[in-house]
Formats: structure tokens, sequence, C-alpha cells
């Protein structure tokens, strides 16, 4: 790609880029013995057809563009004396999850942390690092690393009918057991709980505290569950919270939609559509709407807006109706509660 674009002329950058996906395409379907060799490009390629023409020119077509191994990015880093601590892609550092085959034993064998990230990176096939660099380095001992789940709340971002007891991750496909993980989901899904609470609940009480943890853990790789503040955060940041989120969705009355609410238990954003916005206003509304998805449907309307539905617009009013009453009720059994238990409303 890169050669293609330094050598044709005439066209702007982000159509030559287009022309150059375009290329190995037809290079692909025409059989090309460089795709044979190597299987992992053609599912390469199909992805960056998806994405961003100006993310690929940054990501790609700089002038200087020099791939970096790991090793390369600690050296320049300790330049400003910036120490490796982990990848921020929480998975990755669950190194039972992370090795496939005999790696693992392979990786555990090196003492050196640079050269171990680097075999990481080739026991997992990883071309993109997403990591954590800090100045300084304290590890926490097993007193504050305890006190840390035991403060923190956990948090469950998706509906428990959704948590499927399987997962991807860099080794591969794993299964979860359901006598370890259904009764730890079953917990969290009436609320965000710390390990302190969660080690006192009755269908937990079978389970040891390492093995929560664990579980915890590899619930957040999965993006089930996320670390929240302490609760006296909470306290301090709801009100705040709270108006902005109206704000958000006063604003999305009018067009200027943002796709994110604030969640004082998380002290983050929770990605919420626009149509979950509106029944979750409709709930909020003192009084409560009596008819939310009649409600939403007024909003929308007055927005000039209709809904798509299995690749066509809905035109009529009775048919955008129907399909918000369908909507309506996958947000009231699966979005609500979570909406509640991370203090959207």
């Amino acid at each position: 790609m890169m050669e293609f674009i330094t050598s044709t002329g005439g066209a702007r950058i982000p159509e030559k880029v287009d022309k150059a996906l375009a290329l190995l395409q037809q290079l692909k379907e025409g059989g090309a013995q460089y795709f044979a060799a190597n299987p992992a490009v053609a599912p390469r390629l199909d992805k960056i057809k998806e994405q961003n023409r100006n993310y690929l020119l940054h990501e790609y077509f700089n002038d200087d563009w020099e791939l970096l191994y790991h090793a390369d990015v600690v050296e320049e880093m300790s330049a400003a004396k910036l120490n490796f601590i982990a990848s921020a892609a929480y998975g990755e550092n669950l190194d039972n999850l992370a090795f496939p085959n005999q790696t693992r034993a392979v990786y555990d064998s090196l003492s050196d942390p640079v050269l171990k990230e680097t075999v990481r990176d080739f026991a997992t096939n990883q071309q993109f690092r997403r990591d954590l660099f800090s100045r300084g380095k304290i590890r926490l001992n097993q007193r504050e690393y305890m006190a840390y789940y035991e403060t923190t709340p956990f948090a469950l971002l998706r509906a428990r009918s959704a948590c499927e007891l399987k997962g991807q991750f860099p080794a591969g496909e794993a299964a979860l057991k359901a006598d370890a993980y259904d009764p730890l989901l079953d917990a969290l899904a009436s609320g965000p709980k710390t390990l302190s609470e969660l080690v006192r609940q009755p269908v937990l009480a079978q389970q040891n505290v390492v093995s929560l943890i664990e579980a915890l853990q590899v619930l957040g790789a999965l993006g089930y569950v996320q670390a929240g503040r302490p609760l006296s955060c909470k306290s301090r940041t709801a009100q705040v919270s709270r108006a902005f989120n109206n704000a958000v969705i006063q604003r999305a009355l009018i067009g200027q939609e943002l796709s994110t609410l604030a969640s004082p238990v998380l002290g983050c954003g929770m990605a919420l559509n626009l149509i979950d916005q509106l029944f979750l206003l409709a709930h909020q509304n003192q009084p409560k709407e009596k008819d939310a998805p009649a409600f939403v449907w007024s909003k929308l309307k007055a927005m000039g807006r209709r809904l798509n539905h299995e690749g066509k617009t809905l035109e009529d009013d009775e048919s955008n109706l129907a399909r918000l009453r369908e909507l309506g009720d996958v947000f009231t059994r699966d979005t609500l509660p979570i909406c509640r238990n991370l203090a959207l409303l």
C-alpha cells in the first residue's frame, strides 16, 4: 500500500488508499501466491478495508513510519525515566489465558523482563501493543492488594443473560466453569459489590477468596465486569453525573447526540445509544411516562427521525411504534437494571 501511494500520482491521498486496497483485493481474488503463503493477511486486509481512511493514513502512511519492537519502546521510554508496567488490554495480563500450548513454559524460563514481553508477542502473534508506562514502579504488598479488592465495587456491564460462559482470549477460546462463574454473575446482577460483600453472599459460600479474585479478573478481561470507584467517591459525584447525563439527553433531543453517559459508580462513561437514552428519560421523568414507547416515538418524530429495521426505514407511525415496543421490552428487561446499578439515572 505504501509503495502504491508513493509511486502513483494525480489523485488525492485518500483516493490512493482506496485504489491501493482495491489493487490488493484484486490480487487476493486472483489467487496471488502471497496470500496463500501468508493466510493471516487476507483477514487483515478485510479488516483494514472497513477502517476509517484517515486512521489508515495516520497509522500506516507516515513519512518516517517505523515498526518498533517492545524493546525499542522500552529503551526510548527509559530516557524519560518511564518504566513498563503492564498491558492496557486487561486480558493480556492474565498469563494463564494469554499463552497457547507450551509457550508459557518458555516465557516463565526467562528472567529478562523486556525479552519476556518480546516472547509474549511472538507466542500470541501480538502485532499492536497497548502498554502502560509510569515513572517509578512500586508493587503493592499482599495487604494492599487485598485492601483494593475489599473496598472496590465491581459492577456488571451487561445483562446477566448476555454473559456467556466462554470467551476469546489471546490463547484462544476458553470455557468458564458454570459452578464458579454463574453464582458470581448472579450476585453481581443485583448490583455492584466489593470482595468483602461477595464473600458474604450465600451463593458464593463455597468459593475461596483467591478463586473469586481470579474470576473477577477473567470477567473483567471479557468486558462483563468493571472495577468502580470507592463508594465514598460515588456520593460526591452522583449529583454532578446526574446533571451531566440530563444535559446529554436534552442535547440529544435537538439532534446533538453523545453516545456516552457518566457513571459515578464506575468513575467513567458508559455507552448508551439514542433510543436507550430516550427510554431512560421516559423512566426518570416525574411522573413516570405511562407509555414509554409512545413517549420515545413522540421525541423521535419531533426530531424528524425514523427507525431502521432489517435494512429498511420504517415510515409510518404504527410500524415505528411496534418496533419501539419491542425495543422497550428489551430495555426494561436488560438495560434499565444496568442503568440503575451504574447510577445513570
